[in-house]
């Protein structure tokens, strides 16, 4: 197991207008800067004076919960945005923990991991998903090339037929540079990997046992799902154009 590093002290920050708490939050040997904003929460069916906004304690356990990087030679930093409604955040840490543990466990094989470093609340109006302008809108003001954004929504509206749908990644229509993904709360444990896949340049597969394909029913349940050998290998040939901007860092076994 593991060594536990002591928390160190939070400091207080301004962040494109809103205050964040910033501190190295230390919960496994492997350290990562990690920071959070209370603010505004998002909801899907109740009034917005009715919404309980997660505050900076919640939005700090929810970082601090999640699995730091395994070993790797590239460790990609997360920045999730979480919406809420009455009670509170619509998922919680050992939701958003499953997400990123099946995510390390299926890009080990080319050397990436991924970790939480900040979390923040969604505004009341964006709880709910339904328009290609509502997911445009999420990035506006937030995208940061340093890490990738995830955006837990209470609802997410398929754009193209009538429904819903538990993820997607996402291009602004006016800067397709500008991309990040959107989960709903009905998501499975293996969305964000799923959507993962799309970022790292991936289409949909009809591979019985890969994650990419999204057909129920066939030779390997969802959930058991890894990426195809011819996936790992065009992930790994483009992981150069994949990762851009993307602020990294190495962990070794040591941390």
């Amino acid at each position: 197991m593991r060594a536990v590093r002591p928390r160190r002290a939070i400091r207080a920050l301004r962040w494109g207008g809103a205050a964040l708490l910033v501190g190295s939050l230390g919960v496994v040997a492997a350290p990562a800067k990690a920071r959070f904003c209370a603010g505004s929460a998002a909801g899907v069916d109740a009034p917005a004076a009715a919404l309980r906004s997660p505050g900076e304690a919640e939005l700090a356990a929810l970082v601090e919960a999640t699995p730091r990087c395994s070993p790797a030679r590239r460790c990609v930093g997360i920045h999730v945005f979480v919406a809420a409604d009455a009670a509170g955040m619509v998922v919680d840490a050992a939701w958003l923990a499953g997400q990123v543990t099946e995510a390390q466990l299926r890009f080990a094989p080319i050397e990436v991991s991924f970790e939480v470093r900040a979390a923040s609340a969604l505004r009341p109006e964006e709880g709910a998903v339904v328009s290609r302008r509502d997911r445009d809108r999420l990035g506006a003001g937030r995208y940061d090339e340093a890490l990738i954004q995830v955006f837990v929504a209470g609802s997410l509206a398929n754009v193209d037929e009538p429904g819903e749908i538990r993820g997607v990644h996402w291009r602004d229509r006016e800067d397709r540079s500008r991309r990040w993904i959107i989960l709903s709360k009905i998501a499975g444990r293996l969305v964000l990997t799923h959507e993962l896949g799309h970022y790292f340049g991936l289409p949909h597969s009809s591979l019985p046992a890969s994650v990419m394909n999204k057909t129920e029913g066939i030779e390997r349940p969802l959930d058991e799902r890894v990426f195809h050998a011819r996936e790992l290998k065009k992930m790994r040939g483009r992981l150069k154009a994949s990762l851009g901007g993307l602020r990294l860092r190495s962990v070794t076994a040591e941390g």
